[in-house]
Order: C-alpha cells, then structure tokens, then sequence
C-alpha cells in the first residue's frame, strides 16, 4: 500500500514534470533480470520545434546482457533522421545520434553504482561530437505495486565539438542527478517521469534541466506502442543556441 508521503512525492514529482513539460538513458533501462542476453528494438516518428520545425524518424536499438544477479550492462545505439521545415521547404536533412555503454553493479538491496560511457553528435543543437564518461549511484527509495521511484547522483565529464562557427571545444565536468518515476495505471499501460538537473561543478550558471514524460501501451509482451515528450533548458547555450527545446514522438517497440 503507498502512503499518504509516497502520494505527496508523486503529486509533486508529476506537477514537475508537467510544469517543466541531453540524451535519456535512464527511460531506456530494461528492468529484464534474466541472466544472459536480451534484446530491444524501437521505431519513432515525430515532430519537435526549438528555432525551427523539425519531422523525423528514428531507431533506437538496445542490447542488455547480464552477468548475474548483481552485476548487469546495456549498450544503446540510436540513429536518428530529419528534415528541418524552413520557409514551407523540406529541404535541409539532419543527422544525428548516439551510443551509450553502462555497467551497473548493486552493492546493498535498492543501491547500485554505475559507470558509463558514450558518443554522439547532433547537429540540431550543433554539437559536431560530444564524448562522456562518468560514474554515479542509485538509489531505489520506492517500490509498490503501484510504481517505484529512483534517485540518482554522479559526475561525468564532458567534452563537446561544435560547429566551426561556434566556440570550437568544450570540456568540463558536471553533476548529473535525476529522480525516476515510473506509475502502472493499468494492467497495460505505464507511465514515466525522469528529471535530470546537470550543473558544471566549474559554473553553477551553467546548468541543464531534462524533462522526459512516456506513456507506453503494452499489447503484448514483445510489441507496446509509446509516446514521448522531452524539455530540456539550457541556461547557458553555446553559440547563438536557445534555451529551450522541445520534442515529442510516437512509435512502436518490438522486444526479442
């Protein structure tokens, strides 16, 4: 049964979320405890807009192998094309994305530590090359029928290329921190809310808020259909950048 504090953290964690609404990693866990080898793969369509309107398509691919029951990886592929909506012209076409190594071993019940690495680009925030490596634990700090949350901390850093026009090297190190909450409203569908906050311990100026809001509806148990929404705000931009940037899709999942 959750308690009346749980349903008072809830309430303010979806008020967050929606109020407020950087890669996602967290949303892209496999909760899977099987030992061995699993398998995930994604399609999205969508639409996001920041300083232009961007359509797009994606695929995300993850690989999970677990050792045993304490000590479990992930691997996260994710290619992503668009094309950018300027002046009614679909003319200029966007690459983009990522690959993201973790590996995850609990020390004690409910808390693990972590390690990570990854690479990407993605010229619609004009980030030519962006390469990370950090560590960082978590705490699980609910677990109901109904849903569990999960706190995270670490450091990480950071090393970004941008665009010739832009400052050309970027490297420092930053907090990531996030609160995980994930709801089951029905016997098939879920919802989930991840908030990250990522200062530079250089800058506290220089800060990132991650908003991701998912709703997935799970048909069967290899095939869910989901929607997603994305905020991030970033208080201090490089080159000419806004802050805010925005983003939902919708598309479907095949498990294997």
């Amino acid at each position: 049964m959750i308690i009346k504090s749980d349903l008072l953290l809830i309430r303010c964690l979806l008020f967050l979320s929606f109020s407020l609404s950087q890669i996602n990693t967290e949303r892209m866990r496999n909760n899977e405890k099987k030992i061995g080898f699993s398998n995930n793969l994604k399609f999205e369509f969508g639409y996001e807009k920041s300083k232009e309107k961007i359509f797009n398509n994606d695929i995300n691919y993850r690989l999970d192998y677990n050792f045993n029951n304490t000590l479990r990886s992930f691997f996260i592929f994710n290619y992503e094309n668009s094309f950018r909506n300027a002046e009614n012209k679909k003319d200029v076409y966007l690459n983009r994305g990522f690959g993201h190594l973790r590996l995850t071993k609990s020390l004690i019940k409910n808390f693990d530590a972590e390690i990570f690495f990854q690479v990407g680009f993605n010229e619609f925030l004009d980030i030519k090359n962006r390469k990370l490596g950090g560590s960082g634990l978590r705490l699980k700090i609910m677990d109901q029928k109904a849903g569990t949350l999960f706190l995270g901390l670490g450091l990480m850093k950071e090393n970004e290329k941008y665009n010739p026009s832009l400052i050309p090297y970027q490297s420092l190190i930053r907090s990531t921190n996030y609160l995980n909450l994930k709801l089951q409203l029905t016997s098939n569908i879920y919802y989930e809310t991840i908030g990250y906050v990522q200062p530079s311990l250089e800058n506290f100026n220089d800060f990132r808020i991650l908003i991701d809001n998912n709703i997935d509806f799970q048909f069967t148990d290899n095939f869910n259909l989901t929607i997603n929404i994305h905020y991030r705000y970033d208080n201090e931009p490089h080159g000419d950048m806004i802050k805010t940037y925005f983003q939902i899709k919708n598309g479907f999942e095949l498990s294997f």
